[in-house]
């Protein structure tokens, strides 16, 4: 007959203490990680929109026709980010064009793509501001989706043939 000592089962006790913090972590550092990948995402997107509203300068059309499909295309990597807004801004003026999503309404609409400045010596500064949520995989935040900025910051590129 088989004598029990005091150690018989301490080790499916620490596996049965251990293992729900384990999984915890592994499924914190998951919701971290993808957090950080639509994070990058819109990083990417903001630098991307940043360089079309450069390039773009004061054409008709650069914010609407052009910058707003540049951030929705850039933003299809980021899977877990939906993105609130888009604002386009003068840096020095503080004039600002805000797209809202639906629908991408410009609200408010105080700074004029064509009368931004693309002459060499004088050029606007624009800024180019994405917001945007991130959904949870797992809802641990009480159904907290927090909102979050990118902002970056150009010259506009000068315009030498008056196109």
């Amino acid at each position: 007959m088989r004598r029990l000592t005091r150690q018989d089962g301490v080790a499916t006790v620490e596996v049965a203490f251990l293992l729900p913090v384990l999984l915890l972590l592994s499924v914190v550092a998951v919701e971290f990680g993808f957090a950080f990948v639509d994070w990058s995402a819109t990083t990417n997107a903001t630098r991307t929109a940043a360089r079309v509203v450069s390039a773009a300068g004061d054409k008709p059309g650069a914010d609407g026709i052009v910058l707003i499909p540049a951030v929705v295309e850039a933003m299809k990597d980021a899977p877990r980010a939906t993105v609130v807004s888009i604002e386009v801004f003068n840096v020095n003026s503080g004039a600002s064009n805000v797209y809202t999503s639906p629908g991408w309404a410009c609200f408010p609409c105080n700074f004029d793509e064509m009368n931004r400045d693309t002459q060499l010596g004088s050029l606007d500064t624009i800024g180019v501001r994405i917001r945007f949520t991130h959904d949870w995989v797992v809802d641990f935040w009480s159904g907290t989706n927090p909102t979050w900025s990118d902002t970056q910051i150009v010259r506009l590129e000068p315009d030498f043939g008056g196109n």
